[in-house]
């Protein structure tokens, strides 16, 4: 027999028991669909908290401060050894000071961050307007939407403008003392951010004192294999690092949890979906025992007869994981369509909680397929064994 003619037997079992077969097919695409739906949506919302939260460059940046040491101080001396660190490629610091941002008539304290336009780089900024200053020497200024505001104005309206800053650079010889810069600058950037009234100035246009103790330090190392180790030589210095990647490790190992959790649930529907299946083809087996006897009796052999019954099911499962599949990817859309309607309509951003990755849908494609074949493993041995004479007196 050919195995062409296996499939085509195979078939034509379907179209004599056309309702029990598409039932079959659609408590596997149930259980295949649920599996699908369930692990898509927990992949969903595993990457955009990952991305929320970070990007490549957070991958590979380190932030430092001085932590609960009152010995060591986060001055020049102590950058000049983090640059030393294997695999650290920039090291950049923030001197953080108050200060007042003068826009017209009116006036708000701020927190001013004095630092060079590569931290800013780093920080990954939000920016809902503008951009960031590209280099040390302008006189441009980044500052949160909370100064804008303050100041009654919209953060595109507020690019280009005029301000003027006063900010309290603290002078290491004389604490009770500090010095007071008046800058003048040009807003590039809005940060979306309400909840605070900040700004971020070049710090080449302030004179910064050589023994300042800094507020904190971001460190660029060359690449993220390369961030763990510097990370480590830093803390043993005494200094607190800490990196967006083992925030990133922390979500991971939480969504795993959550996908297990997931996978558990749609498992519970796959398997009484097998059972399902496994129910058809026993009661298959009992209506065509006549059947497998006069195909023994006309020379089908015992391995032909098990790849029809083998085929079946894998044709069930293999039919069943592919419409449960569309049918999630169509679910999915709809739901993602329907969160971006929700969104638009709060003034939020639209956001893709459904997402499926092409790997994904393969494994589980395969996994129907491969149940498939177990769950006909079993019925295809009992229709191979069946003795042809038996068969052919079973009424």
């Amino acid at each position: 027999m050919r195995p062409i003619d296996v499939i085509r037997i195979a078939l034509s079992t379907f179209a004599h028991n056309k309702m029990r077969t598409i039932l079959t097919i659609l408590g596997v695409s149930v259980g295949i669909g649920a599996v699908t739906f369930l692990l898509s949506i927990g992949y969903g919302l595993q990457k955009i908290t990952v991305d929320q939260i970070t990007s490549s460059k957070a991958l590979k940046t380190i932030n430092v401060i001085s932590g609960n040491s009152s010995i060591l101080n986060l001055d020049q001396a102590a950058i000049d050894k983090i640059k030393k660190i294997k695999g650290v490629s920039s090291v950049d610091p923030n001197l953080i000071v108050s200060g007042q941002i003068n826009y017209g008539k009116s006036m708000t304290d701020i927190v001013a961050n004095i630092v060079s336009a590569r931290y800013v780089d780093l920080e990954s900024l939000d920016i809902e307007a503008g951009n960031i200053y590209v280099n040390n020497t302008g006189s441009k200024i980044v500052v949160s939407s909370a100064v804008t505001n303050a100041f009654a104005t919209k953060p595109v309206d507020f690019i280009g403008k005029k301000i003027t800053v006063f900010a309290y650079i603290p002078n290491p010889d004389k604490e009770n003392e500090p010095t007071l810069i008046k800058k003048d600058y040009t807003v590039s950037g809005v940060v979306k951010d309400t909840t605070a009234s900040y700004a971020y100035l070049p710090n080449s246009t302030v004179i910064i004192p050589k023994n300042v103790n800094y507020s904190a330090v971001k460190v660029d190392t060359e690449n993220t294999s390369m961030m763990p180790g510097a990370r480590d030589e830093i803390n043993d210095i005494g200094f607190k690092a800490t990196s967006l990647g083992d925030k990133v490790d922390q979500v991971n190992q939480f969504f795993q949890i959550v996908n297990i959790v997931l996978l558990s649930i749609g498992a519970v529907a796959l398997f009484v979906a097998s059972i399902g299946m496994f129910n058809t083809l026993t009661i298959s087996l009992l209506e065509r025992t006549r059947d497998i006897g006069i195909m023994k009796s006309l020379g089908a052999t015992d391995r032909e007869v098990y790849l029809i019954f083998l085929t079946e099911s894998t044709i069930i499962a293999s039919l069943g994981g592919l419409f449960g599949i569309i049918g999630a990817l169509i679910l999915g859309s709809i739901v993602n369509i329907l969160i971006g309607i929700l969104a638009s309509r709060a003034g939020g951003e639209a956001v893709a909680i459904f997402q499926t990755p092409v790997l994904f849908v393969t494994v589980i494609f395969v996994t129907s397929v491969v149940i498939g074949f177990l769950t006909g493993i079993y019925p295809a041995r009992r229709a191979a064994k069946l003795n042809p004479l038996d068969a052919l007196r079973y009424e």
